[in-house]
């Protein structure tokens, strides 16, 4: 068995990590009526559409990404067609390079072979394939998600937006290597170390190496799929990342960075005090994990989200945050990590120069966790007007409408971005929430935007009730008299 292509010989550094094994079970709810919100399905894909065109004015990546190669799927021989899968019955979605199509061709033929169904985009006549992207249609309704890993794939904007949209919605990752580890990691970005810092590394570098790891490969992915038919779930690489972890181990507890620095009596400490204590603790893994500016972008994060711009972080607070990490000597800096790969992940998403951000938005509904749904709120009040516009009208495709989305969401009515505006109110619109009437009428009666006005309109006829039908009816009247008393 040859790998198909020529390979590095230099050895890859070992990696001691564990793939994240599925933790959840997803249910996907039922949909609202499509007669119902069919013309407003029209307005946010223009909403959406209008918002792509703003990318110039997109907050800019640290590092320029490879995109002229594009990505890659596999193509199998005729042997293998009655196991290549469409992207509702698939086992795994492939992604990678380009650049790295033959050894992609021959993963997925050996996949394949071991009665694998893999997705595989190069049936497809290009010609008929839509947006949202079917790459991403395909990571989402798959069970696993093979990253093949090389010094072109981490630069490639298409393998890094896919390896976040399969993070966020919970699909087994298994990263596969076809260079040296050192090859690899020096062009790897700060999200995707983060994101692929806690999984087995596959190496298939050399023939050699292709003899030992792809046995190791099936089995790791058929025991995932396994456990998933176990437990009629996903898998989740995602939800152990999310702000809050309510469940606790019942083992004895050990000193963890709260106690060392300011035992157990004190229940709150000045964020300045908690800052300059954390720095002195792990400034060596600082350096490591969160180098540069990366440092000052995890500080505002830890005030931002765990201390809510509060000037004192809470022991209640501190422990909701840890979880199952609170018993562990560095059970904090820990689940620092994860969260701020998920919130990476998040944004990488649903940013505006992100690939698979409209299949993001679209397919919500298969892996709306509460995680995603907490992780999306707090891109509400994120500094880049695009990304609070998107995350507004993501949250509509989620169907949440729970006081706190439905009360966040009205805020942003307020917002002095016009788009911000209209996405808020095409969101709510999906959501019905009835509650948001009084103020999606004000919006419509008072915004000096017209195509804000044009969207509460719309949202106003999704929801009903007497309120907002009353409020229509009252309009208009009035607005065809002033018309009869202008002519």
């Amino acid at each position: 068995m040859g790998c198909g292509s020529s390979f590095a010989l230099s050895p890859p550094k070992p990696v001691q990590i564990n793939v994240i094994e599925p933790t959840s079970v997803f249910v996907d709810t039922g949909a609202q009526s499509e007669t119902q919100l069919t013309k407003f399905e029209r307005k946010l894909s223009l909403t959406v559409g209008y918002s792509q065109q703003r990318q110039s004015f997109s907050s800019a990546t640290s590092k320029e990404r490879v995109t002229e190669s594009g990505p890659s799927t596999s193509f199998l021989p005729n042997k293998q067609e009655e196991n290549m899968a469409s992207s509702q019955a698939a086992d795994i979605m492939i992604s990678g390079d380009g650049n790295d199509r033959d050894f992609i061709n021959f993963l997925s033929r050996e996949l394949s072979s071991e009665g694998l169904k893999v997705w595989n985009e190069e049936r497809k006549d290009p010609a008929t394939v839509s947006n949202p992207s079917p790459r991403a249609q395909a990571i989402v309704e798959a069970k696993a998600f093979v990253i093949v890993l090389s010094s072109n794939a981490v630069q490639s904007q298409h393998c890094t937006d896919e390896v976040s949209l399969a993070y966020i919605s919970n699909k087994a990752i298994f990263p596969v290597a076809k260079e040296s580890f050192d090859k690899i990691y020096k062009d790897l970005d700060f999200g995707m170390k983060l994101t692929l810092a806690k999984l087995n590394w596959m190496f298939f570098t050399n023939n050699e190496e292709c003899q030992k790891s792809l046995p190791t490969l099936v089995t790791t992915i058929r025991s995932s799929l396994n456990k998933l038919s176990n437990t009629e779930g996903v898998a989740s690489t995602y939800e152990v990342s999310q702000l809050y972890v309510n469940n606790r181990d019942s083992h004895e507890a050990k000193p963890g960075f709260w106690e060392r620095k300011f035992g157990n009596v004190r229940t709150n400490i000045p964020w300045v005090e908690f800052k300059k204590a954390f720095q002195e603790e792990y400034q060596r893994k600082l350096d490591k994990h969160f180098p540069g500016k990366q440092q000052e972008f995890l500080m505002r994060l830890i005030n931002k989200d765990l201390l809510e711009g509060s000037p004192r972080f809470h022991r209640e607070a501190y422990d909701n945050f840890c979880g199952t990490e609170v018993g562990k000597t560095h059970g904090f800096y820990s689940r620092l990590k994860e969260y701020c790969a998920s919130k990476h992940a998040m944004r990488e998403v649903f940013s505006m120069d992100s690939t698979v951000r409209l299949s993001a938005i679209q397919n919500l509904g298969k892996f709306k966790t509460p995680g995603v749904v907490s992780s999306l709120k707090k891109l509400l009040v994120d500094e880049d007007p695009n990304i609070r516009a998107v995350a507004a009208i993501a949250l509509g495709k989620t169907g949440t409408c729970t006081p706190d989305i439905v009360q966040a969401l009205v805020n942003l009515l307020k917002d002095e971005d016009r788009l911000v505006r209209e996405s808020t109110c095409v969101s709510l619109g999906y959501l019905q929430a009835q509650a948001a009437v009084p103020h999606i009428i004000n919006a419509w009666r008072n915004d000096p935007i017209s195509h804000v006005r044009e969207a509460a309109q719309a949202a106003l006829r999704v929801i009903g009730g007497d309120e907002a039908n009353q409020a229509v009816h009252i309009t208009q009247v009035l607005t065809r008299e002033m018309n009869d008393l202008a002519k």
